[in-house]
């Protein structure tokens, strides 16, 4: 479960444009589908992309990503009102705690040092 911490910040952050949209409309409607859609495919690539010594950032990339689709998405479309900043605002902080989040087990630190210094993948 350790490992899993960035997908878990990702969905949290999905749980809450979920609410928020809910609140905000009485339900669904219109472009908030398009905005969870994206919601959910930045939960598989955050999953699925390695977060190892060669790719440090790549789960934050992800996560960013979603957050520049929303922001393109919600402009492109009709422009920002209040209700948009707040969904914006929503997948940018998102990003950032999916970026800030440290998965127990990963990177060059969790590995085991052998003579040397050097470091052994697990």
């Amino acid at each position: 479960m350790a490992t899993l911490r960035k997908m878990w910040a990702q969905i949290g952050g999905a749980i809450a444009t979920l609410i928020y949209s809910v609140i905000t409309d009485g339900g669904i409607i219109g472009l908030e589908w398009a905005v969870l859609l994206t919601e959910g495919i930045a939960i598989i690539l955050v999953w699925y992309v390695d977060n190892t010594g060669q790719a440090p950032y790549a789960k934050g990339a992800a996560a960013f990503w979603t957050a520049a689709s929303v922001v393109f998405m919600v402009a492109a479309t009709n422009g920002v009102d209040s209700k948009e900043w707040v969904q914006i605002l929503i997948a940018g902080v998102t990003a950032v705690v999916v970026l800030g989040v440290r998965n127990k087990g990963t990177g060059a630190a969790s590995r085991p040092v052998v003579a040397g210094g050097s470091t052994v993948a697990p």
